[in-house]
């Protein structure tokens, strides 16, 4: 019965379908808009930690293009060991953006406050030839 107009609360198969296919059509707006509102949390905090950023990604690249992968483990020995701190703790998260990245393998961290969590490392992308 396409094309039917139905009053009150019901549940046609077709109406069903409906319903579904709406959610769905809003599950993936609510998606795109969560993952665009965390591309533009990252740019903000990479904007205010520029000079940190761009320190922590030169030593990256340095070991990863000696050892063949780098995770953030070994930034923050190296960060801690030379004083030098981001002013938020999610910078971390942005320096293994772009293209010159590419995920290696993980690695459990060693750091006391992941707990053991499994970490990340990342390679030089012209060495790795992705």
């Amino acid at each position: 019965m396409s094309g039917v107009f139905h009053e009150g609360s019901h549940s046609c198969p077709e109406c069903k379908r409906n319903a579904i296919l709406e959610q769905g059509r809003e599950q993936v707006t609510l998606l795109s808009d969560g993952l665009r509102l965390k591309e533009e949390g990252k740019d903000r905090v990479e904007w205010n930690n520029q000079d940190f950023v761009a320190a922590v990604r030169a030593k990256a690249r340095e070991i990863a293009l000696e050892n063949g992968h780098v995770s953030v483990d070994d930034l923050h020995k190296w960060a801690d060991a030379m004083g030098i701190y981001p002013a938020h703790k999610n910078c971390w998260g942005t320096v293994f953006r772009g293209k010159d990245w590419v995920f290696v393998t993980w690695v459990q961290s060693t750091r006391a406050t992941a707990r053991g969590r499994w970490v990340r490392a990342w390679g030089v992308r012209d060495r790795w030839h992705f």
